[in-house]
């Protein structure tokens, strides 16, 4: 099977602020800013992974004729169904599909902060269950929604989901992911100093947590 040839050259306007969360999802995600590009755009077309994954079974109907979520269409409301029961690459696929919406949106466009929201708790579920590429996908879902909520003046909630990206960035460098912590070096270098001191509070007061 032969690889793709990327022989044509694209070019686009885009606002600064989209270039620079794209730049930060990129390198959070361990891809070139053309690569990030590529996969945002093969997402919006067809159901791909960065990396390979197992099969998705197809979904079956359940038991009940009643679907409380076929408003969404009846793949998404199946694998919501299976979500639900704990089907791990259900709810993979619920992720992707809300941060590939959320990366093709303009951060100001209607609607922009309800789809950030769905991305960061669908990645925060994801997340949880400890997988590297995951974790990585979560940082990119953060940073894209941070941004959507600076559109709509919420400049705490947009600070603190910064504050948690760094976070989870600090957390995968201490299991020696060194893109990560490039990716959270010059994270901190970009914002403001306000971002990086709520990042160590959140940190302390989790320890703290942890040690009582």
């Amino acid at each position: 099977m032969h690889k793709a040839v990327q022989d044509t050259f694209v070019r686009f306007r885009a606002s600064r602020q989209l270039l620079a969360d794209a730049q930060a999802a990129a390198q959070a995600s361990g891809m070139s800013l053309s690569e990030f590009a590529r996969y945002s755009l093969r997402r919006q077309m067809e159901p791909i992974t960065i990396q390979p994954q197992p099969p998705v079974v197809p979904c079956t109907p359940p038991p009940s004729p009643y679907m409380p979520n076929e408003a969404l269409g009846s793949e998404v409301a199946l694998h919501v169904e299976k979500a639900a029961k704990g089907d791990l690459e259900s709810l993979r696929f619920l992720f992707h599909d809300r941060l590939r919406a959320l990366g093709s949106m303009q951060a100001h466009a209607h609607g922009a902060s309800i789809v950030a929201a769905e991305a960061v708790t669908l990645g925060r579920l994801v997340a949880s269950h400890g997988q590297q590429s995951d974790q990585r996908h979560y940082v990119a879902a953060l940073l894209l929604a941070s941004g959507a909520l600076d559109m709509t003046n919420s400049p705490q909630a947009a600070a603190f989901l910064r504050a948690e990206s760094l976070m989870v960035l600090d957390r995968l460098a201490s299991f020696g992911d060194d893109l990560a912590a490039a990716s959270g070096d010059e994270l901190m270098n970009r914002w403001p100093a306000a971002v990086t001191k709520l990042a160590n509070d959140l940190r302390h007061k989790a320890a703290a947590k942890e040690a009582a």
